[in-house]
């Protein structure tokens, strides 16, 4: 699946000369603390609420950008490492732009975490990997075999195809709370394993941040 389908169009942009008071508000009503900030279809930064909050309500949004240290993706990006980016660095927004660096819009990280839920089975037990080969190199068979080694079955996967790159992405869900023993089985055979979502390290997180985000989401 492409992250650009998860696109939202109900939270718009700031704009340079939007106030401090204008941000909060929206970030409020949106239930979102950052806000992407975009001038001339560019994207200048993010800004973040508990900066704003502390400032007079008067000021400009445009004084308090971030313009470094965060992540933006791809309109093609894999929704897997996406997903990742935004629980690593904390953002409850993901802006994406094109090839040319213009704003298309933003995911908000409750509709990925909607999505990863319904897809990946975080409910249930179980573990999410994502793995990196070589086109040529790729078999799921092989993968399968490895896994099956481990005492362990492969219960869902899909294949994210990078463009002009000659690499896959493979995500596959297993039935194994505790994925170690294949992880140990991937580094064996020199396989890139990328991420990690493990029902052991990640369950009681993941579903605090659903039944939070459920409060307010019309499901």
């Amino acid at each position: 699946m492409k992250l650009g389908s998860l696109i939202s169009n109900q939270i718009q942009a700031l704009k340079v000369n939007d106030t401090v008071r204008y941000a909060l508000d929206l970030m409020k009503e949106h239930q979102v603390y950052q806000l992407p900030v975009v001038h001339q279809d560019k994207l200048l930064g993010l800004v973040y609420d508990h900066e704003l909050s502390q400032v007079s309500e008067l000021s400009l949004c445009s004084a308090f950008i971030h313009s470094k240290d965060f992540h933006s993706a791809g309109y093609d990006d894999s929704f897997i490492l996406s997903w990742h980016s935004c629980c690593s660095q904390q953002l409850s927004i993901l802006p994406v732009i094109n090839e040319h660096e213009q704003y298309l819009g933003l995911v908000r990280q409750s509709d990925l975490l909607k999505y990863f839920v319904r897809n990946y089975c975080i409910a249930d037990k179980g573990s999410v990997l994502v793995i990196q080969m070589r086109k040529l190199d790729y078999s799921l068979v092989k993968i399968a075999q490895l896994v099956e080694d481990c005492h362990s079955v492969i219960l869902n996967s899909f294949i994210s195809d990078q463009a002009e790159s000659e690499k896959i992405l493979i995500t596959v869900n297993i039935n194994s709370a505790d994925p170690s023993t294949v992880i140990n089985a991937l580094e064996r055979y020199e396989i890139d394993l990328l991420a990690v979502f493990s029902d052991e390290t990640y369950k009681d997180n993941l579903r605090d941040r659903y039944d939070e985000f459920m409060k307010f989401l019309e499901v």
